[in-house]
């Protein structure tokens, strides 16, 4: 299989595995006409871009164009459906957490 071929396959399994369970989701609460107070989606801050700077984004602030964005626009948008059928629906952006204690990124010297 050619690189580019992986890679989109790839690509596109990321966004299935979060869109597909949202959409899942979904369609087993309406299907089974189950009451939901909330539906909590947790996407990421790949939202605005794989980009590096200072800047402190709020959630008005638009979306990047690459990747990242695109994975996180298309896994908000199966969770907004939530909020189509009166569900509130709370959509978060997380990203890599890290700490002087490890985070996500353990200290090597902590070992």
């Amino acid at each position: 299989m050619p690189i580019c071929a992986g890679l989109r396959k790839k690509k596109q399994e990321i966004i299935n595995s979060r869109v597909k369970s949202a959409e899942l989701l979904f369609n087993k609460v309406t299907e089974k006409k189950i009451q939901l107070k909330a539906f909590i989606s947790a996407s990421a801050t790949g939202y605005y871009g794989a980009v590096t700077n200072d800047k402190i984004y709020k959630e008005t602030d638009s979306s990047g164009n690459d990747f990242f964005s695109d994975v996180c626009i298309k896994w908000e948008n199966a969770a907004i459906k939530f909020e189509d059928i009166g569900v509130r629906t709370v959509r978060l952006r997380f990203g890599v957490v890290l700490s002087e204690k490890g985070g996500a990124l353990k200290n090597a010297s902590s070992n």
